[in-house]
This record gives structure tokens, sequence and C-alpha cells, in this order.
């Protein structure tokens, strides 16, 4: 879904517990490359507090004709595999009986109403507004909608783009397949 006001600037915030940030930056930028016209801006390592710790993010921003709402739900595509699809040695462990491969927040850059000049609006922070659950029309339960986001993302690329992120995802799958192989 194109936006009808031109290009945004979105966020997205990769948060990675399986030690795979290169392969979901590949992923993301697969999926991004592939729907709709985005422009990758920069990428930066963030840090910040989750469950009472410290995390590292990966945050891409992207310039792109795409809703914010439609980033998030192919990023919610990204995020989860159906178990099904899962090696029976890997894990799932998360709520939804689903596979994450990371979390992905995605979050909308506002314009300012007015644009600073000099060096004032290079140290002021452009407001950014989370894409949360409750902005989605959310039909069902959580891991039915996240399977229709999967298949809906994974028949909207194009053969290319689709074999090389089943390609990565089969990679990471084999990798920890492996380390569950060499810790038991």
């Amino acid at each position: 879904m194109k936006s009808w006001f031109g290009p945004r600037t979105v966020y997205i915030d990769c948060y990675e517990a399986l030690g795979f940030h290169e392969e979901n930056y590949e992923r993301i930028m697969i999926v991004m490359s592939a729907i709709g016209s985005s422009n990758l801006l920069y990428r930066e390592w963030l840090s910040g507090r989750n469950g009472g710790g410290r995390v590292r993010t990966l945050r891409c921003a992207f310039e792109t004709d795409l809703d914010p709402v439609q980033v998030k739900i192919m990023m919610l595509g990204l995020q989860y595999l159906e178990s099904s699809d899962v090696p029976r040695d890997v894990e799932t462990e998360d709520h939804t009986g689903l596979f994450r491969f990371a979390s992905f927040d995605v979050f909308e850059v506002k314009e300012s109403e007015y644009e600073e000049k000099g060096r004032l609006r290079r140290m002021l922070k452009r407001p950014e507004t989370k894409i949360e659950m409750d902005d989605l029309e959310v039909i069902g339960n959580h891991s039915v909608f996240f399977v229709a986001c999967r298949k809906r993302l994974i028949g909207s690329i194009d053969d290319s783009s689709r074999q090389k992120l089943l390609n990565i995802e089969q990679q990471i799958l084999e990798k920890l397949q492996a380390e569950e192989a060499i810790a038991h």
C-alpha cells in the first residue's frame, strides 16, 4: 500500500537475541527493496533498556512510499515462522507457538511543523510514533494474524527476493539446529 502523501521516513528497530543481526539486516533490506520504493538512509546501533536489562538494537532508517502500518505488517511477516517450518530440535519458545527470528518495531518519523536551521536543527530529535498492534486490524488471535502476515509477505515479493530471503532463513535455522546438537 503506497502512501498518498509521498515519501515518508520510517525506522525499523531490530531486537535480536539469537545472534543473527547481520542476517536480519539482510532480511529487512530484501523486503524493503522488493516492495514499494524504499531507500536506506542509514543504519545505526542503539542501546536501550528492555525487560530490566540493556539491549543492543539495530535501527534502519528508510525513506519509503509505503504506509508505516504496511511496513509494520511486513515486519510481522518477517518476524515469525510457523512451527511446522522449523526443525524439531530448534526451540520456538515464543508465547505465540511460532518461531520468532527477531522482534521488529516500526516507527513513523513525523515531520516538524517548522524547520529549524543550522546547528539547532541537527541537535533536535525528530518526533517519532511507534506503530503498535492496536494500530492494525487484527482479526482472530495473534498467531493466526502473524501467519497471515507471513503468507502475504512471501506472496508479494518477486521470486528472486523470495529465494534470497528463504535461503537466509534456512541458514539461520541450520545454525540454530547445529547449536542445539552441540548443546545436547
